[in-house]
C-alpha cells in the first residue's frame, strides 16, 4: 500500500465578487496560508441562468506515517475479519454436506 494524498477543506469566506480588488485577493490568500491552505479551488457554474463561482481553500499533503500505519492495521482487521467470516462459512457449509 502507498501512502495518499490527504485533502482537508479550510474553513474560510471568501467575499470576493466582480471586481474584487487585488489587495483583497492578496490578505485572502496569505489568511488562508496562514491556516495551512495550499491550494485553492475555484469552479463555475451556471445557476438560474447567473453565473456562480465556488472558491475552496484546501489543504492537500501526503498522509503521515501514523496515518498510514492506521490504514495498513485497519485493512489487516478488516482482511482477518473477512477471513474468519469465510472459515465460519466453510466449516458451516462442510458440516452441512459431509454428513
Amino acid at each position: 500500500m502507498e501512502k495518499v494524498k490527504v485533502v482537508k477543506p479550510i474553513e474560510y469566506e471568501f467575499t470576493w465578487s466582480q471586481g474584487v480588488a487585488i489587495s483583497e485577493i492578496r490578505a485572502d490568500l496569505d489568511a488562508v496560508e496562514a491556516l495551512g491552505a495550499t491550494h485553492i479551488m475555484i469552479e463555475h457554474e451556471v445557476r438560474y441562468e447567473a453565473s456562480h463561482l465556488e472558491i475552496v481553500a484546501m489543504c492537500e499533503r501526503i498522509e503521515t506515517d501514523e496515518e498510514y500505519d492506521k490504514g495498513l492495521q485497519f485493512q489487516e482487521r478488516i482482511y482477518q475479519l473477512n477471513k474468519q467470516r469465510d472459515l465460519d462459512l466453510l466449516a458451516k457449509l462442510k458440516n452441512k454436506y459431509e454428513q
